[in-house]
C-alpha cells in the first residue's frame, strides 16, 4: 500500500509540470488539423482529435532526462477536439498533456506527421491510438500493458533490448527504476539496465545532448549507492522497540545468528494481510531450521490529525491503533515473537531509516545480519531462505 495516493508503478512515468518552463509558447486558440501536404519542410507536425476534451487547455511538452521539461507549446481545444502543434523535425520524446492526463510521443526525427485519436476519459489506461510513429505505437502499448502486469526488471531490459527508438527506453527505465527503486532492490542489475539504455542512446545519438545527460544520472545513480546503508551486503542498522503489550523490547541485533526476514508491515494494509499467509508457511517450514521474522509495525495515529487532537484523544487513537496491531497479528497467525512497533504511523522511525516509502517492505538478513534479498516474495522468498540456512 503505497505512502499517500497509491499508484500503479508505471504511472511514475507521469512527471510532474510544476518543474516545466516555457520557452515562450504563444497562446493558440485554433484547433485546425493539418493537411499533410502542407507540413513545411524540416517540421513535423503532432495532430489529432481527443473526444470530450472541449475548453481543455493543452500543452506540449519536450521532456528531457536531467528533468525540468520544456513547454514548447499550448493550446485551447475547440468543441471538437482537434489539436494540431508544430515541433522540430529531430528525435524527442513529447507529451501531450490534457489536465492531468498523459499521452507520451517519441519520434526519431524522420516523421513528419504524427496523429492521435482517442477519448479523454480512457487515456490514462493508454486506450489511444498514434499513427505515423512506430515507435509512439510501441511506447503506448508497452505502458497499457504494464498498467495490467506491472513490470520485472526482465520486462524492462527486454524493452531496452527490443524498442527501436533509444530514447523512449531512456525515459522508461529512469522512471521505473529511479533514485528511490535502484537503492533498494536490486542495485546492481538494475545499475545495468541503466547502463545498456544509455549505451543505445549514445550509439543513436552521439551529437545530441541526450547521452550526456543520461552518463550524469547514472553517476548521480553511482555516488547515491556508494553512500548508501540500506542496500544488498550492508549490515542491516539495528532496531529497538517495544512488543505490542510493552512489557518486553527486542532488539534485531539479538537475532544475530539466525536467518531473519525484517518485514515492515500494517493491519490496515491490504497488500501486506495478503502476503502474510505466505511469510507464515515458510515460517512454520523454517522455524526449527534458523529462521525467524521480525515484524516492524506501521500501525499508530496519523499525524495529519494529532494537531486536532487532545492528549486523552491522541492516547485513545493510540490504544485502538494497538489493539487492531494485536488482533491483525493474532487473526493471520503471526506466531513468531519479534512485533515490535512505536506507533507513530509513516513516521516510525525504522521505516523511515530503511528508506521505507510503502508496504510491504522486507529485508531478508543472513545469519551476520547483512541484508542478503530486499523484498523477496513469493517462491523468491522460500528459495532464499534455503539457500541462506
Amino acid at each position: 500500500m503505497k505512502l499517500g495516493k497509491f499508484l500503479l508503478l508505471i504511472m511514475v512515468l507521469i512527471i510532474a509540470a510544476c518543474g516545466d518552463k516555457a520557452e515562450n509558447p504563444t497562446l493558440d486558440n485554433s484547433t485546425t488539423t493539418v493537411n499533410p501536404t502542407t507540413i513545411q519542410e524540416g517540421k513535423t507536425v503532432i495532430q489529432g482529435t481527443i473526444q470530450k476534451s472541449e475548453g481543455i487547455q493543452a500543452y506540449l511538452d519536450r521532456m528531457q532526462l536531467s528533468g525540468g521539461n520544456v513547454i514548447v507549446d499550448r493550446k485551447v481545444l475547440g468543441a471538437d477536439g482537434t489539436f494540431a502543434f508544430e515541433v522540430d523535425k529531430s528525435p524527442a520524446i513529447y507529451r501531450l498533456r490534457l489536465g492531468s492526463k498523459n499521452i507520451f510521443i517519441p519520434i526519431d526525427g524522420t516523421q513528419s506527421n504524427v496523429v492521435v485519436d482517442g477519448h479523454l476519459a480512457t487515456i490514462d489506461q493508454y486506450l489511444y491510438t498514434i499513427n505515423g510513429s512506430k515507435e509512439a505505437e510501441q511506447y503506448r502499448q508497452i505502458l497499457e500493458h504494464f498498467i495490467k502486469n506491472p513490470p520485472t526488471e526482465d520486462d524492462i531490459a527486454n524493452f531496452v533490448d527490443s524498442t527501436s527508438n533509444p530514447l523512449a527506453a531512456a525515459i522508461l527505465v529512469m522512471q521505473v527504476f529511479d533514485m528511490a527503486r535502484v537503492q533498494f532492490d536490486n542495485p546492481n542489475s538494475i545499475l545495468e539496465i541503466h547502463k545498456n539504455a544509455n549505451s543505445k542512446l549514445i550509439a543513436a545519438y552521439p551529437n545530441t545532448p541526450y547521452p550526456q545527460e543520461y552518463s550524469a544520472y547514472i553517476g548521480n545513480i553511482q555516488q547515491l549507492l556508494s553512500q548508501q546503508r540500506i542496500q544488498v551486503g550492508a549490515i542491516a542498522p539495528d532496531i529497538e522497540l517495544p512488543n505490542p503489550d510493552e512489557t518486553k523490547t527486542y532488539k534485531l541485533s539479538d537475532l544475530k545468528g539466525k536467518v531473519v526476514l525484517l518485514d515492515f508491515w500494517a493491519s490496515w494494509c491490504r497488500p501486506c494481510r495478503i502476503n502474510n499467509p505466505e511469510v507464515v508457511r515458510v515460517y512454520n517450514k523454517y522455524k526449527n531450521k534458523g529462521f525467524t521474522v521480525y515484524s516492524v509495525s506501521l500501525d499508530g495515529v496519523d499525524p495529519r490529525i494529532v494537531n486536532n487532537l487532545s492528549a486523552d484523544q491522541i492516547k485513545q487513537q493510540e490504544e485502538r491503533a494497538r489493539q487492531r496491531w494485536k488482533s491483525a497479528i493474532e487473526q493471520d497467525n503471526l506466531t513468531w515473537d519479534y512485533h515490535v512497533s512505536d506507533l507513530q504511523y509513516w513516521q516510525c522511525a525504522p521505516a523511515k531509516e530503511y528508506g521505507v516509502s510503502s508496504i510491504p517492505r522486507t529485508f531478508l538478513l543472513d545469519k551476520d545480519g547483512r541484508i542478503a534479498v530486499v523484498n523477496p516474495r513469493g517462491p523468491q522468498l522460500e528459495e532464499a531462505v534455503k539457500k541462506l540456512l
